[in-house]
């Protein structure tokens, strides 16, 4: 009965820590004139959609190619543009390991026009529906919110105080 009750466990313990979300934040540094983008995702989420998204050889823990694949991976899903309809250029800044998450970071230059942006969010959720993607804009000692998942394409923010 002990073993049975084992191998019931054991494949719900697989996929037990995948959380399926990831926090991002935007800040705007005044003092640069700089955006900077912080987008974090949980370390075993990342282990799974590597595996998905680049084979099961990527090791995302110790091949700096693969966390730069990644990053690279990251950089792609993610869009910013002005009221306008002008899109930003995006830096990728790097990313790190940081128990129990995985971190990427982008730059952008702050925009003339900060009153309000959108921003596409796609990390992941074509690996997993399921993934939500949360965005958090600090400005002006202020904090507002966007909320990816399902469909959710382009959303936009009011950044004005």
């Amino acid at each position: 009965m002990l073993i049975g009750a084992f191998l019931l466990w054991l494949p719900l313990n697989g996929h037990a820590h995948q959380l399926k979300t990831a926090l991002s934040t935007v800040v705007v540094n005044e003092t640069s004139s700089e955006l900077e983008l912080t987008h974090r995702y949980y370390l075993h989420d990342v282990e799974h959609a590597v595996a998905h998204l680049f084979g099961d050889e990527a090791d995302i823990f110790s091949d700096r190619a693969a966390q730069n694949k990644f990053a690279e991976y990251v950089h792609a899903h993610i869009r910013l543009k002005q009221p306008n309809g002008q899109l930003l250029t995006l830096r990728n800044a790097g990313a790190r390991i940081h128990n129990p998450f995985f971190f990427v970071y982008q730059q952008s230059t702050l925009p003339d026009d900060t009153a309000r942006l959108s921003m596409q969010n796609t990390v992941l959720r074509d690996v997993w529906c399921a993934q939500v993607n949360m965005v958090n804009f600090k400005v002006h000692n202020a904090t507002r919110s966007l909320h990816f998942n399902g469909n959710d394409d382009w959303l936009s923010v009011n950044l004005e105080p």
